[in-house]
């Protein structure tokens, strides 16, 4: 049986003769296509990729080096921000919170503030130091894992808004510690 489905030699020649000849069809097509697209990198090169780093020098630098710092001002005002909100409406956002007493709110609202002149004090540095930067990702991150404990263990009787307002400022100051955390990699990239 084996000898019924078995090609003749001269079958075999005529399909490698065909192989080869698709083969080279396929393969100067290929080649007429490679051809063709380095003709139009050149052209693209010569047109619009010195506009292109022409822009991307001027914006480059500036960019990396300010990603941390503006990092570091938006969460110093966020923080400001809420801290002021925590100092002049303890009671009122304790009630809607379901936080009690109101002095809690009127500390965390004292802390906040100090906290967040010290972050806008340290963005308009000419240096930000590292160890500060670190220091207040770590902070973030201990921010966030406390905030999920308190959702979790229910430790405070939490209203619903006080449930959602503390997720979502976990998921804000996570969010705010992962550009710090980015803005300083790019400036130890940019450093290096």
């Amino acid at each position: 049986m084996s000898a019924i489905f078995r090609p003749s030699s001269s079958a075999l020649r005529h399909i490698r003769s065909q192989t080869g000849s698709t083969w080279q069809y396929f393969s100067s097509t290929w080649q007429w296509l490679l051809g063709y697209a380095r003709a139009v990198e050149k052209q693209l090169a010569s047109e619009v990729f010195p506009m292109a780093a022409q822009v991307t020098t001027q914006a480059g630098p500036i960019a990396r080096s300010n990603l941390l710092r503006y990092a570091l001002r938006g969460d110093a005002l966020i923080t400001l921000a809420s801290g002021a909100i925590c100092l002049a409406d303890a009671q009122p956002l304790a009630t809607l919170l379901g936080i009690q007493p109101p002095l809690a709110l009127e500390i965390l609202g004292a802390m906040l503030v100090l906290y967040g002149a010290f972050l806008f004090y340290m963005s308009t540095r000419a240096e930000i130091n590292r160890r500060i930067v670190i220091a207040a990702i770590v902070l973030d991150l201990i921010w966030v894992i406390d905030s999920a404990i308190l959702l979790v263990s229910g430790w405070l009787l939490l209203t619903s808004a006080g449930m959602w307002t503390i997720g979502l400022l976990a998921v804000a100051v996570a969010v705010v510690a992962e550009l710090k955390f980015f803005g300083l990699r790019r400036v130890g990239h940019t450093a290096r």
